[in-house]
């Protein structure tokens, strides 16, 4: 089995015809695959990215690792997943499918405490890879998928499995693991995955891990000629420069993550992403400095005291290249020749704040979204935001000179400069007529905006009370806010929203889902429970060394939630 170049093996009969084949294995109902169908796709994702390896000509160099976890754990996972989507029968479910699939046998001999993966290993010459099943009698193992995998013989100390599909693998048995290899491969040069898998398998339920840089050359070209030709055959051409730039971009990447994670403990779910750039790159040169950003902007507490439905922070430093680029790429992206009069202005007010921001030397920023004040006869939730400037009178000439233009605007919008003043604050105001507005009774009659400039912050606030809102704000502002940590996050109450969704008319299943969240948690804290994570969906940006970590997670009351919703839209879609 030998493959010259890139694009040979990405037509081998595994990547293509060979995967539909190995569908045979999964000849019954989905949830009877249980284990064995993530042994099958095991081999098959192995099969796929296997070059075999020629003889070692440097020391091997891991490119990528993917773990899922223990048996045992995914069994508890998948458990208190069907706790919180109404079928705490769902772990059962997958057992007896299991004992399905294997005629009555399980999973005997497999070590259900350790976690199972494939590692992908390169000298320079050739890539290289190996499954993983962490294994107590190997044979035991064996015989209870025998009718998943099909037989096995003993071969040279291993043994030999040709699949249903017609591929054959070999498997050999060192320190606790069933090392899965191509027929005719040495699983001598597999690299100990135990070091590798332990870090991704402590955070996530399901993780991969490739090391873009470590990556050939000559590989790295194949696939930009691969991905150009796939593009072109799809009629979709790709930007040869942008081409370009992403695969050397790759030569700047150390790692990359991604994982997905079931946490018990903490009762969510969660979504993660993690970039590490070379040191010395330029990726690295530009997070310099990412972690030292602080919040300064203050944001008002809601009218009932409870977290906002929306909250966002920003918070980021910027070195003077980075500001450079961020503000070259602006001018292109909100560009000043549109047709459109409002759109035209509203774009050049928007320039000039992002560019005051950008001055200041980073990105100091945050909102919220309250909508516990709002009423039959107002609406609309209130929303307060604010932007740390450089020169807060310089943009306020700006503000002022784009929007004195009568011409610029139309008859439905209103601009009152110097409407008020909340201590040395100046206030402006805009005010939108929604009179001809499709939907306007579910809005109000018209939208207000009041614009605060203070010499370093900018603020926009509409609905429920500005003013007020504004002297409260002004009372914190410019003080460091320790829960605004570099670089963003975003919080969505989910209890508050979909209550307002209901108020709005969203329908009986937004209130069925915010009441869903609310079960489940210990009583009598039921109610203070959805203000805590249980209710969040929240997105989190963090700077790491020399990187970015995004997470996006989801408590275990949003999951009730989206399950409600979910099973609402099967039955309006089934109905």
């Amino acid at each position: 089995m030998r493959c010259h170049d890139l694009k040979t093996f990405l037509n081998t009969p595994m990547c293509g015809r060979g995967l539909q084949n190995s569908q045979t294995l999964c000849g019954m109902p989905a949830v009877a695959c249980s284990l064995s169908v993530l042994m099958s796709v095991l081999i098959a994702v192995l099969m796929s990215v296997v070059l075999p390896a020629r003889a070692m000509a440097a020391e091997r160099q891991v490119l990528a690792v993917a773990v899922c976890d223990s048996y045992g754990d995914l069994k508890k996972q998948i458990g208190w997943v069907g706790a919180q989507i109404d079928n705490p029968g769902l772990a059962g479910m997958v057992e007896a499918g299991l004992l399905l699939a294997t005629q009555g046998k399980g999973l005997a001999g497999l070590d259900v405490k350790r976690p199972m993966g494939i590692v992908i290993s390169s000298d320079g010459t050739d890539i290289a890879g190996h499954g993983f099943v962490p294994v107590k009698d190997i044979d035991k193992l064996l015989d209870s998928l025998q009718s998943v995998i099909g037989p096995s013989e003993r071969v040279d100390g291993g043994r030999r499995i040709t699949l249903p599909s017609g591929i054959a693998l070999t498997m050999a048995e060192k320190d606790g693991w069933a090392i899965l290899t191509p027929d005719g491969i040495d699983a001598s040069i597999a690299v100990d995955p135990t070091p590798l898998f332990a870090p991704l398998s402590e955070d996530f339920s399901l993780g991969i891990k490739v090391f873009p840089s470590l990556l050939p050359d000559a590989l790295r070209e194949q696939l930009a000629v691969i991905l150009q030709q796939g593009a072109d055959a799809r009629g979709t051409p790709l930007d040869g420069v942008a081409l370009k730039i992403a695969i050397e971009g790759l030569a700047e990447t150390e790692s990359l993550t991604l994982g997905l994670g079931i946490d018990i403990a903490k009762k969510r779910v969660l979504l993660e992403n993690r970039t590490v750039a070379v040191a010395g790159s330029k990726s690295a040169l530009a997070l310099l400095g990412a972690a030292e950003g602080s919040l300064t902007v203050a944001t008002p507490d809601t009218a009932d005291g409870k977290p906002a439905a929306i909250r966002l922070f920003v918070a980021q430093s910027l070195p003077p290249d980075t500001q450079k680029q961020a503000l070259q790429s602006l001018q292109q992206s909100l560009p000043d020749d549109s047709d459109d009069a409002l759109t035209k202005t509203l774009f050049g007010v928007l320039r000039e704040l992002l560019f005051a921001m950008l001055g200041s030397g980073g990105i100091d920023a945050a909102g919220t979204l309250d909508t516990s004040a709002t009423t039959e006869k107002q609406p609309l939730p209130a929303v307060t935001a604010g932007v740390r400037v450089k020169d807060g009178a310089a943009f306020e000439k700006q503000v002022k000179k784009l929007l004195g233009d009568k011409q610029s605007l139309p008859d439905y919008v209103r601009v009152q400069f110097d409407a008020g003043k909340v201590g040395t604050t100046t206030l402006h105001t805009v005010r939108f007529d929604l009179s001809d507005v499709p939907g306007a009774e579910n809005l109000g009659e018209s939208l207000e905006i009041t614009l605060a400039i203070t010499p370093e912050y900018v603020f926009l606030l509409t609905g429920g009370d500005p003013q007020k809102r504004l002297s409260t704000v002004l009372e914190s502002n410019g003080q460091k806010n320790p829960a605004g940590k570099p670089l963003a996050t975003l919080q969505l109450s989910m209890d508050n929203l979909l209550r307002y969704a209901a108020a709005q008319g969203a329908g009986p299943q937004a209130t069925l889902a915010a009441e869903r969240m609310r079960a489940g948690e210990p009583a009598p804290d039921a109610e203070a429970a959805t203000d805590t994570e249980a209710a969040l969906l929240q997105l989190l940006v963090r700077p790491i060394e020399r990187g970015l970590a995004t997470r996006l997670s989801a408590g275990a009351g949003v999951v009730r939630a989206a399950a409600t919703l979910a099973a609402g839209l099967t039955h309006r879609f089934l109905r």
